[in-house]
């Protein structure tokens, strides 16, 4: 009996050597190198990217043993580099396309996908074609998100190392400078996300009703004259909260640049319209004008951020006449309905080059609605590689976006009336 295997990892692996010693004449098709998942991009690959971070993790608790040392800096390239010297160690001491051969199996790998041809018979892509009396499908399975909030954040070990894409955000974002790597705060904001010298004032009301609520961030020596930045929280208008997101960006703005940073609840969906959403932002700006001078602020440099939906909540709130607004910083935004005005303060526009909620190719029509307008300011930047919600933590890209958004801010407060005055 002629007997077809497709796929090369263990399960094919072992209905392939079962049926040889059964006296069937086998075949075995992989798509990539023999092993699978399993041996080229399982545990042992992922164990030694593990093994590194645990290593630097554990540079935190040396005081604790009487052990001083600068902080490990981790080199990414380093580290998949050696992950992938281990993979190829472990494939090549097991052997195993040798073993096949040697039982007398044919083997033929990095076929790519092949397909149906008949009942019988397979075909490459390279026009190769295989007949079989019978056809075992090993081919496994793929990592598909987790159908949960964030789900689509949780990274395989096949997205690390598209990681190195991150290493292009500097120059997407255009920043100015050498890059900032800040490996050891990257390792450690799992477990020590805060930082010691940034205050958080949580669950201040700005208006009735749970929902209307906003931490507070300011740097505990309170320079005077601040710049304000107010984030509102993405979520698609139904969900979300103001502790979620923006948390690198917030941290960086508040520790490294002195600013006052807001992060604001709003009411949700289907509890309240979206006018009612947008009269929140308006109330919430009203507070911070009101209210943050004694943590240091200078109200009349304000910044308002948004991401994913709080995004389009900020603008749609510009764009109904909220004036006295030094900049719009819009991330992973959600455009829809909005019809941007000719007096729009400046902008900084940042999506996902891979964002699969909303297609980068919509961000980069609303910039470009928003660059027709007559006197408009609008800087556009597509991360390589990145989703939505691309700095929820602490990670290479967040460090650029945190340069960008210092650098627009220092940018756009000395451009004469780039702020609006706001009412007095």
């Amino acid at each position: 009996m002629r007997l077809l295997v497709v796929g090369g990892g263990p399960a094919g692996i072992t209905a392939a050597l079962q049926a040889r010693e059964l006296g069937a004449d086998v075949t075995l098709l992989e798509a990539e190198q023999i092993g699978g998942t399993n041996l080229n991009h399982g545990p042992a690959p992922v164990r030694t990217l593990a093994r590194a971070a645990r290593l630097a993790r554990d540079w935190s608790s040396w005081d604790r043993f009487g052990l001083e040392g600068p902080p490990p800096v981790p080199k990414l390239e380093a580290i998949l580099a050696n992950a992938a010297r281990v993979a190829r160690y472990a494939h090549d001491k097991k052997d195993v396309a040798g073993h096949l051969r040697h039982q007398g199996i044919d083997l033929d790998e990095r076929l790519g996908p092949v397909q149906f041809t008949g009942s019988h018979t397979v075909r490459a892509g390279d026009g190769s074609s295989w007949r079989a009396d019978r056809i075992v499908i090993a081919v496994g399975c793929r990592t598909a998100p987790l159908p949960v909030p964030g789900g689509e954040l949780a990274l395989t070990y096949q997205d690390i190392w598209t990681l190195k894409t991150a290493l292009r955000a500097h120059d997407a974002l255009r920043n100015a400078g050498k890059p900032a790597r800040p490996w050891g705060r990257i390792l450690r904001s799992p477990f020590f996300p805060g930082r010691p010298d940034v205050v958080r004032v949580r669950g201040l009301a700005y208006g009735g009703g749970p929902d209307r609520t906003l931490d507070v961030y300011h740097r505990r020596d309170r320079p005077a004259g601040a710049p304000v930045l107010l984030h509102f929280h993405g979520g698609r208008f139904h969900s979300g909260n103001k502790a979620r997101e923006a948390r690198p960006l917030i941290r960086y703005l508040t520790s490294r640049r002195g600013f006052v940073c807001v992060s604001a609840d709003y009411r949700l969906q289907p509890h309240v319209a979206l006018a009612g959403q947008v009269a929140d932002v308006g109330e919430a700006i009203a507070w911070v004008r009101a209210h943050t001078a004694v943590f240091g602020a200078d109200p009349g440099t304000l910044f308002l951020a948004g991401s994913s939906a709080g995004a389009n909540l900020a603008i749609r709130a510009v764009c109904q006449g909220e004036t006295g607004v030094a900049g719009l910083i819009c991330r992973y935004g959600y455009y829809g309905g909005l019809e941007p005005r000719g007096d729009m303060p400046p902008m900084l526009v940042v999506h996902g080059e891979k964002d699969m909620l909303i297609p980068p190719v919509a961000a980069r029509a609303f910039a470009q609605r928003v660059r027709a307008m007559p006197g408009s300011q609008v800087s556009y930047a597509e991360l390589p590689g990145a989703h939505h919600d691309f700095d929820l933590y602490e990670s290479i890209r967040s460090a650029a976006v945190n340069t960008a958004v210092e650098q627009f801010a220092a940018r756009v407060s000395t451009v004469p009336g780039a702020a609006r005055r706001a009412p007095s």
